[in-house]
C-alpha cells in the first residue's frame, strides 16, 4: 500500500529524519509529500502577486482554475473566525485551508493515479510503543465495507463499538495525522472539496453524519508530537467551555465597571470637595 507524508518544503531539512521515523515503526517507502502552504495561498488569494507561491501552490491554483474557486467566500469569513472561532468545523486561518488543500491533493492524486488506498501521515505524527505488530494486525483486519480508516482520531462522544479493534465513527472528529483512504472514499469526497468551508476533517465528519461514509478507527495505535502540525496550528479556545469563556468575560466587565465607578467617586469628590482637587492632581 502507497505510504504519504505531508511535510511543507521549508522543512526539507527534517526529511531524512522523518523517514528514517517511519522505517524504523515499520512503515516502508514512505512518500514525503509538499504540503501546501497556506500563508502563500493568502498573500497571493489578498495581492494576486504570484511570486510568493511555491510550486505545489501555483500547480494546484492552476489545476483547480484560481484561487477564487478554491476559497470564494473566504474574506470576512476567515476575518471574523480568526478571533471568533469556536468550533473544530470552522476555519480559523490560511493554515487551516493549505492543510485542506493538501489532504485533497493527495485524494486527487489517488484517483489520477488509480491508487486503490494509501496511508496518509502528517509529519506530527507519533507511533505508540508496539506499533509494528499492532499496525500489521491493523492491517490485516480491516472491515470490508470502510470507506476511511483511522490509526487515531479525537471524538467528543463515545464511538460505536465494532469488535474489539475498531470502532465505528458516526460523526464529527478531529484529526487527519494518521489514515488509509480508499479510492472509493477518495472519489466519493473530492467532488464537495470545493469551494473551502470547513475543516478537511470536519468534511469528512459531516459526510458521515450523512450516511455517504463509513469510517473506522483503531484505538491506541498512534497520537500526535504536539497537536500542531507543521502545516496548521490548534485552536486552543475550541476545548474551552463555553460557560468558562462567559465567565471571564463577565469578570472582565466586572473590573471595568469598579474602575469606572472609582473615577467617578474620585470626580465628585474633587468638585464637591475643593482641597480634594490638589490630592486627585497628586494621585493621577
Amino acid at each position: 500500500m502507497k505510504s504519504f507524508c505531508i511535510s511543507l518544503e521549508k522543512h526539507r531539512d527534517t526529511w531524512p529524519e522523518l523517514t528514517n521515523y517511519f522505517l524504523e515503526n515499520g512503515i516502508s517507502d514512505v512518500t514525503i509529500f509538499p504540503g501546501i502552504n497556506g500563508k502563500n495561498i493568502g498573500q497571493y488569494f489578498e495581492t494576486k502577486n504570484s511570486q510568493v507561491l511555491g510550486p505545489s501552490e501555483s500547480a494546484l491554483i492552476e489545476n483547480v482554475g484560481g484561487v477564487e474557486k478554491m476559497v470564494s467566500t473566504w474574506g470576512l469569513y476567515h476575518l471574523y473566525n480568526h478571533t471568533n472561532r469556536r468550533d473544530h468545523a470552522q476555519l480559523g486561518s490560511w493554515g487551516a485551508v493549505g492543510c485542506y488543500l493538501s489532504h485533497a491533493n493527495i485524494w486527487k492524486k489517488m484517483l489520477d493515479e488509480k491508487i486503490d488506498s494509501a496511508i496518509i501521515f502528517e509529519d506530527d505524527v507519533q507511533f505508540n510503543s508496539g506499533f509494528k505488530d499492532r499496525f500489521e494486525k491493523f492491517m490485516k483486519n480491516l472491515p470490508s465495507d470502510g470507506d476511511v480508516f483511522f490509526l487515531d482520531v479525537s471524538v467528543n462522544f463515545k464511538p460505536l463499538k465494532y469488535d474489539d479493534m475498531f470502532d465505528k465513527i458516526l460523526g464529527q472528529f478531529w484529526g487527519l495525522h494518521a489514515y488509509i483512504m480508499t479510492n472509493k472514499g477518495a472519489q466519493k469526497l473530492l467532488p464537495f472539496v470545493y469551494p473551502i468551508e470547513i475543516q478537511i476533517d470536519s468534511l469528512i465528519g459531516y459526510s458521515a453524519s450523512l450516511n455517504r461514509l463509513k469510517l473506522y478507527t483503531a484505538k491506541d495505535l498512534c497520537g500526535q508530537k504536539t497537536h500542531i502540525s507543521s502545516i496548521q496550528t490548534a485552536c486552543m479556545i475550541c476545548d474551552i467551555d463555553d460557560k468558562e469563556i462567559n465567565k471571564y468575560k463577565s469578570l472582565t466587565k466586572t473590573f471595568i465597571y469598579i474602575f469606572l465607578f472609582i473615577v467617578v467617586l474620585l470626580i465628585i469628590f474633587m468638585f464637591i470637595y475643593p482641597a480634594g482637587k490638589a490630592s486627585f492632581r497628586y494621585i493621577f
